[in-house]
């Protein structure tokens, strides 16, 4: 068995078990290797809280991942990011083309005394009903 997949493993059982009795997790101190045979491995696992123990049977398989496509992948990730990266700084850039018409929609308490009150547009649309005015009367002079 490869030493560095055993060890790996043996880490990566630390970070993750938690009891299944009482949900404590464990160091590399009460982690003990049981016995190996080819691939196969059996670990027992003590629990420093409530003591109980668990035994683990594993087996590890080593896979061959070719390197050119890890390459071609990573290489695909980076273009979908700089892609991700440019669009964002378009969205930038067009937010601060029109940051100022935001700004001139911000009342402010000097611009709250020239603004038209709704009740004020309710009123000039039933003066201007009660007037009885048509379009032509807009033109002529």
């Amino acid at each position: 068995m490869n030493f560095q997949a055993l060890k790996w493993m043996v880490d990566n059982l630390v970070q993750t078990y938690s009891c299944p009795d009482c949900s404590s997790g464990v160091t590399e101190d009460y982690v003990d290797i049981m016995w190996t045979a080819g691939q196969n491995i059996n670990i027992e696992v003590a629990c420093p809280k409530c003591e109980k123990h668990s035994i683990i049977r594993a087996q590890i398989v080593a896979l061959e991942l070719p390197i050119q496509d890890i390459q071609v992948k990573v290489e695909e990730l980076e273009k979908a990011e700089s892609f991700k990266m440019k669009e964002m700084q378009n969205k930038l850039e067009n937010i601060e083309k029109y940051k100022w018409h935001i700004e001139d929609l911000k009342i402010d308490s000097e611009n709250k005394k020239t603004l038209i009150k709704d009740s004020q547009i309710v009123e000039l649309n039933k003066n201007l009903k009660s007037a009885n005015f048509s379009i032509e009367n807009l033109f002529n002079k």
